[in-house]
This record gives structure tokens, C-alpha cells and sequence, in this order.
């Protein structure tokens, strides 16, 4: 049993001997992981070169990149400022195709323009302040292109965009009359009577063709008559309001005048008559019918003209900068008007303007004055055959009404109110009677009235007398010229209502702005 037991230790120790050369293997494999640690070591370094390699050649590459595209850029601003450049010269020329057209050119193998002409500014829109400018402004809008000559898919381009405004230096041609008419509160254009019943009043110089019938229906008796006219003369002259029905100067022939009316004027109401012969109106002076469209500069957007009904009432009509910027407005036929009606702008119809109601506004609007002057351009207020104004109507009209027959106040009540604040050219005009003063018994009027006046505390003057019986003599009916500068214009519907300066090439536009890489 003990040998069988030492057997057995033996062949334990035996057994062992192996594990004491492990060492000896374990350093032959360490000497083979070493090298693969160097290869591995040799292949990152040549990666890391090769990327490094790569990323400075990619960056030299996107340096070169990034230079090209910015001298391309460059180019293309080159040929937008260039082919701007052009079409501001050529806006000031008669060469220019107005708005909604383009001019495009080349400038080398590789760069090339395009300019849009636009009516208006892009920049202005309803509730801008500057919002009723738009229609004298246009806006250039310059594309420039630069193609890369290596590569045709690459095109950069550059946009500005340069707005300009009319300077207006002339209008169109008018009627030959024109400038003379311009002279006159109320131009007459033909031989006819001109009716004028108090209380009314004509304010400022009055181109009159024939005869002034001055209160030719009251007062009827003489002394009344010529007192009134003088007692208002006295009230003026004391400083009192000035209620005279004219204050001159007229210009009409003295020979056409009767004698008393000539009386009235010059010795009791003190205004100054020129004895001017009757003149005929030039052929040119035509009723303008048929309007359809219109435009405020040559090469300028052409505007459609609305045309109107034949009943207007509790209405506002007015400009629209974009696509009715004078707010013209145009009936075929008669118009008939009734309460609250409110135009700001130009009515023209073929035959008359009737107006029923009361509460009607008439006023045009104002166009930009010629280069040099303060006086901004408007067109008539209203242009017809006849304007009557019915016995219920009243309103206020602003600016030129142009009658080629009848301007007519129709017989009404004294408390009718109508206020022409501008200027009237007609051939025939009647302010008539006011109710009820065609009632009073004159002659009974005058003695009551100079029996009391040489009492204490009399009324000094028969109009002041008059208005303590009830009837007012301040006029309700007036024609008066407009205390701010205007310039009218005779709208001519086949031309542009501004136009090139006869020393001026073309027309002259201001820039206001420019704006670029839009």
C-alpha cells in the first residue's frame, strides 16, 4: 500500500513538470502580439495621413470653390448694376416700352442681364402714408447672371431692385381757350344772358359774353332795389360780412347792359367793370364723351374707367391708387343724384348731371405739380352737357365744373345751400330765385323800413332790416375761386396727362430707392 502511494506521488510530480515550462511558451506568444501592435500602429498613422491628406485637399478645394463663387457672385452684381444702368437711361428716353415690359442683354460669354419695368412700388400699400403716391412710381427690377465656364449647371445671380418717381415737367396739349378760361371764377362761353337772383354771390373775376340779369325778378320796385345793393356795399365797407352778389371785376360788354344795372354795379356796389367785347370759343372746345380708359404718363399703366348707373345715392366713390388712382368716373347718359353722395375724384357724363338730394361732396384729386412749381395738377370735378341742381339739393362742390350747356340753381327755398369753391365755365348760367323773397311785397318793405330807420335805434341798413323780418340776406348760393394754388387741367381722353418736356428726350424720374439681394 505505501508503494502504490509513493507510485502515485510520483506521477503527480511528473505530471507537474510541463506547468514549469509555461513561462517559456507565454513569452513566444507576447513577441507575436508586439508585432501586430506595430502594423496596427504603421496603418492607423497611414490613415491618419491619408485623411489628413484628403482634408487638406478637400479644404484647398472648397477655398477654390468658395472663390469661384464669389467672383461669379461679383459677376452676376457686375451685370445687374450694368443692365440697370441701361434702363435708367432708358426711362428717360422715348426708346422706353413703358411698363410691363423688359429689356434683357449679354455681356460676355458667360454674364447676362434682365430688367422688368413695374408700375408702382412694391414697398406701398393700403395705410402706408405714401400709399396714394404709387401710381407716379416704378420700380426696376434687375436680375444679373454669371454662368461658371467650367461647369454650365452653375449660375449665380444677383438682384436690385431701384425705384423711381415721375418729375413731371409738362402736360398734355389742352383746348386753346384753355389758359384764358384759367383767368375767370366763371367763364362764360357763349352770347347768353347770365342770371344772377339774390340772395346769391359770384366771388372774383367773371368772363360774361352778354347781359347780366342782376336781381331781375325782386326786388321790384326801384328804390329797394338800389338801396339794397348800396346798404350792402355800406355793410362791406363798415366790415361787416360782405354779402354783395358780386365783387369783380366783370368783364362783359357795357353797350349789353341795361342802365340800372350798370347803376347797381359800379356806383352801389362799387365793383370794377371792364368793358371786354364777346368772344367766340375755339372749335377745340369738345365735350369729352365715350371715356373708356386713361393714362397719367406716357408708358404708364392704362386705367379702366368705371363707368356709373344712372342713379346714384348714399354713396362714396373714390380714388384707388392702384387701379383708378384719379378716381374718374363716367356715365352714359344723364346722372341723377340724391342724398349723401360723396365723390372724391372726376365724374364725366355724355349728357347731364342732375342732382336731386341733399349732403353732395365733389372734390378731385390732386396730381403731383410740374417740376419747379407748388401748384398740384387737377383734373375737372365734373364735365356734362348740363349740371342742374333741384330745388331739394345741396351739397359742396370743389375744384372746375365744366357745363357745355346749363349750370342751373333751380327756384328754391332761401335755406338751399350750394358752395362752388374752384372754378365754373359754362354757357349759360342761372342762380335763381330764392323763396320766398319773390313774395315780398318790395315796395311796402322799403317804406316800413325808411320810416323806422329815422327813428332812435333804427336798423341802419335794408338787408339787416330785412333779416329781422325773417329773411336772411347772407347767400347761400356762392361761387367763389379756391384760396390754395391749383393748376386744372382739360382731361384729353387720347393722351396721357403728362408728358415729355419738348426739351427733354423723354420723360424725367427721381430715384428714391435701391435695394439689393433681394
Amino acid at each position: 500500500m505505501m508503494l502504490i502511494t509513493r507510485i502515485k506521488t510520483s506521477h503527480s510530480l511528473a505530471s507537474c513538470t510541463p506547468e514549469r515550462r509555461v513561462p517559456t511558451g507565454c513569452c513566444r506568444r507576447r513577441g507575436v502580439s508586439r508585432r501586430g501592435v506595430a502594423v496596427l500602429l504603421v496603418v492607423l498613422l497611414l490613415a491618419i495621413t491619408l485623411g489628413l491628406s484628403y482634408a487638406a485637399v478637400r479644404s484647398q478645394h472648397t477655398a477654390l470653390q468658395i472663390q469661384s463663387n464669389a467672383e461669379r457672385l461679383g459677376l452676376a452684381r457686375q451685370a445687374a448694376v450694368s443692365g440697370l444702368a441701361i434702363a435708367l437711361r432708358r426711362v428717360h428716353t422715348s426708346a422706353w416700352g413703358g411698363v410691363g415690359t423688359s429689356i434683357s442683354g449679354v455681356l460676355g460669354d458667360y454674364e447676362s442681364y434682365e430688367v422688368q419695368f413695374i408700375a408702382g412700388d412694391p414697398r406701398l400699400g393700403p395705410g402706408h402714408p405714401e400709399y396714394e403716391d404709387y401710381p407716379y412710381r416704378i420700380t426696376l427690377l434687375a436680375t444679373g447672371r454669371a454662368v461658371d465656364p467650367f461647369n454650365q449647371q452653375c449660375v449665380s445671380t444677383h438682384k436690385i431692385r431701384a425705384v423711381l418717381r415721375l418729375n413731371p415737367r409738362a402736360l398734355s396739349s389742352v383746348p386753346t381757350d384753355w389758359s384764358v378760361m384759367q383767368q375767370y371764377t366763371v367763364y362764360q362761353t357763349n352770347r347768353d344772358d347770365v342770371t344772377l337772383e339774390i340772395p346769391s354771390r359770384l366771388e372774383g373775376r367773371l368772363r360774361l359774353q352778354k347781359r347780366l340779369k342782376l336781381a331781375d325778378k325782386y326786388p321790384d320796385d326801384n328804390d329797394a332795389w338800389i338801396r339794397y345793393f348800396s346798404d350792402l356795399n355800406a355793410m362791406h365797407k363798415a366790415g361787416l360780412p360782405d354779402y354783395r352778389p358780386v365783387t369783380g371785376p366783370l368783364h362783359l360788354r357795357v353797350g349789353d347792359q341795361d342802365a340800372k344795372i350798370l347803376n347797381g354795379l359800379i356806383f352801389a356796389l362799387e365793383v370794377s367793370v371792364v368793358d371786354t367785347p364777346p368772344s367766340s370759343t375755339a372749335a377745340d372746345w369738345i365735350q369729352p364723351t365715350a371715356l373708356s380708359t386713361y393714362r397719367i404718363y406716357a408708358g404708364g399703366p392704362l386705367y379702366a374707367i368705371p363707368g356709373l348707373g344712372d342713379t346714384l345715392e348714399g354713396t362714396q366713390l373714390a380714388a384707388d391708387p392702384i387701379n383708378n388712382p384719379l378716381g374718374i368716373y363716367y356715365r352714359d347718359g344723364t346722372l341723377t343724384v340724391r342724398d349723401n353722395v360723396t365723390v372724391r375724384g372726376s365724374v364725366f357724363c355724355r349728357d347731364d348731371l342732375r342732382v336731386e338730394g341733399a349732403g353732395m361732396r365733389l372734390e378731385p384729386v390732386s396730381l403731383p405739380a410740374l417740376h419747379g412749381s407748388t401748384a398740384p395738377i387737377r383734373l375737372p370735378s365734373a364735365v356734362c352737357r348740363s349740371l342742374l341742381l333741384r330745388p331739394k339739393s345741396g351739397g359742396t362742390v370743389t375744384g372746375l365744373v365744366a357745363a357745355f350747356g346749363d349750370l342751373t340753381v333751380e327756384k328754391a327755398w332761401e335755406t338751399q345751400t350750394w358752395s362752388f369753391v374752384g372754378r365754373a365755365i359754362c354757357q349759360r348760367l342761372n342762380l335763381l330765385e330764392r323763396q320766398p323773397w319773390d313774395t315780398i311785397n318790395w315796395k311796402a318793405a322799403y317804406d316800413q323800413f325808411i320810416k323806422q330807420s329815422g327813428s332812435s335805434g333804427g336798423i341802419k341798413y335794408f338787408p339787416q332790416w330785412l333779416a329781422a323780418q325773417g329773411r336772411d340776406p347772407q347767400p347761400r348760393i356762392t361761387i367763389k375761386p379756391d384760396q390754395t394754388t391749383f393748376r386744372y387741367h382739360w382731361h384729353n381722353p387720347v393722351s396721357p396727362i403728362f408728358v415729355p418736356h419738348p426739351d427733354d428726350p423723354g420723360l424725367r424720374w427721381d430715384l428714391i430707392d435701391w435695394t439689393e439681394g433681394i
